[in-house]
């Protein structure tokens, strides 16, 4: 009985022809894509493929150098606690003539700062400077490399400032200087190598023996021409 259900499929038979014709239509009839819109759909889907092989390489280059970067973030922020770039940046602005002054019989304000002992070095051209110094039984030799504006339109120049300790390189750090600012005035904006030392100590206990140093010297000035100029003065009562 169910074979009157089934309709026999025969050779040349018109009602299997009839729908392979029309699904041969349908298909036949779906639009091809033109010359240029398949260039189109190529570049774009080229460009998709590129921009996930850049962000893959990306990635992979920021996860190789992971351990550098924080490496690089630590140096930062221990210089930045220690402020030992701020205190080489303010010992080469406050000693910046000692070295010449230190030739002079009636200079003597490197005595107020002990275990200090300051030497005048020839090798000094235009805003470059070096200085050297002996503090607490090391030798020291600083050397500022004024690099210049790095572009025309730059209103700042940079350069380096190196120390070494007993002939070895134990810091060096960038530095920037702003156009209207005087030619000993430096800040500190990066650290490019770093030793950690007993250097350390030192450069921070000169940095501040220096600066009382100073402030010791212009007062005792100040002082002395103000007793200078009352003496010819009245007493008043």
């Amino acid at each position: 009985m169910f074979g009157l259900f089934k309709r026999k499929k025969l050779d040349n038979d018109p009602w299997i022809d009839g729908a392979t014709d029309e699904a041969n239509r349908a298909v036949t009839s779906e639009p091809e894509l033109t010359s240029e819109k398949q260039i189109i759909q190529s570049v774009e889907r080229f460009r998709v493929e590129m921009s996930a092989a850049r962000s893959k390489a990306k990635g992979e280059r920021e996860l190789s150098i992971k351990d550098d970067k924080e490496t690089i973030r630590r140096a930062e922020e221990f210089v930045r606690k220690t402020s030992i770039g701020n205190s080489l940046t303010s010992i080469l602005r406050t000693m910046w003539h000692w070295g010449a002054w230190s030739l002079r019989d009636d200079w003597n304000l490197v005595e107020k700062v002990p275990s200090l002992a300051v030497h005048h070095s020839n090798d000094n051209s235009g805003n470059n400077k070096k200085l050297l110094f002996d503090y607490n039984d090391s030798s020291y030799e600083m050397a500022l490399d004024d690099r210049g504006s790095p572009y025309p339109e730059c209103e700042e120049n940079i350069g380096s400032i190196t120390l070494m300790c007993n002939s070895e390189c134990v810091i060096q750090i960038g530095v920037t200087q702003h156009f209207n600012q005087e030619y000993d005035m430096w800040s500190y904006s990066g650290v490019e190598s770093l030793k950690l030392g007993d250097w350390i100590q030192d450069i921070v206990e000169l940095d501040e023996k220096v600066s009382l140093a100073c402030a010791e010297s212009y007062d005792e000035s100040s002082e002395k021409m103000i007793r200078d100029r009352a003496v010819n003065l009245p007493d008043f009562d």
